[in-house]
């Protein structure tokens, strides 16, 4: 396991380029964010990668042959039209890691300090913090939601706040692979020692040691 994770499996997984303040929701594997695959017998095997607008048309409302299309199209910037990006086997993609740690419960005071509320301790490894399903309230520590919350609310009284608590992970690499079902997936690039030098995430073996 990665030295930059709580526990193993992550939560869920996001494409790097993705994550900001509007970062789409994490999916189970990287393997889930290829909405297409083009046969892995193809002079140049590739997938389309699902893309960071959820709003946009994805693989399931534009029409097999469509996205077919744009498997076959040299123009890898063909795959926004219907949100996504178009990768060849080989190449390297990079994820973060998501980790949902729960919730804790915090009294926050008119003057911005903060005190737990909770019976259970937070947990350490929280470096993300956001008010209960509330995404514009994103922090980096209790301290700063703490401050924000009576600032915004002008708090006259002591008021209990609910928190969302994540830990993101640094980049983490995967290369595009056929397994050997000839099916294209993501493999974990070993970039860091863990607890199995062989260890993939979510992804398929490949064909050979070499991917």
């Amino acid at each position: 396991m990665r030295a930059d994770f709580p526990f193993s499996p992550p939560t869920g997984w996001v494409p790097s380029d993705y994550a900001d303040e509007i970062s789409p929701p994490p999916r189970d594997t990287p393997n889930d964010w290829i909405i297409e695959r083009s046969n892995a017998h193809a002079k140049t095997p590739h997938a389309l990668l699902a893309g960071s607008d959820e709003s946009l048309p994805t693989r399931s409302n534009v029409p097999a042959d469509v996205a077919q299309a744009l498997l076959s199209a040299p123009d890898a910037g063909l795959g926004h039209l219907i949100g996504g990006t178009k990768i060849a086997a080989g190449q390297i993609v990079s994820f973060l890691a998501f980790f949902d740690l729960g919730k804790t419960d915090i009294l926050v005071a008119p003057d911005g300090t903060w005190s737990s509320a909770d019976t259970l301790p937070i947990d350490p490894s929280a470096t993300m913090f956001c008010e209960l399903g509330d995404g514009e309230t994103l922090a980096f520590s209790l301290d700063e939601i703490a401050r924000n919350h009576a600032d915004t609310i002008r708090l006259s009284e002591p008021e209990m706040v609910t928190v969302d608590l994540w830990h993101w992970s640094d980049d983490v690499p995967f290369v595009l692979a056929i397994g050997k079902d000839g099916t294209l997936g993501f493999l974990q690039v070993v970039d860091e020692p863990t607890t199995n030098e062989a260890e993939t995430i979510g992804a398929p073996e490949p064909e050979t040691t070499e991917a």
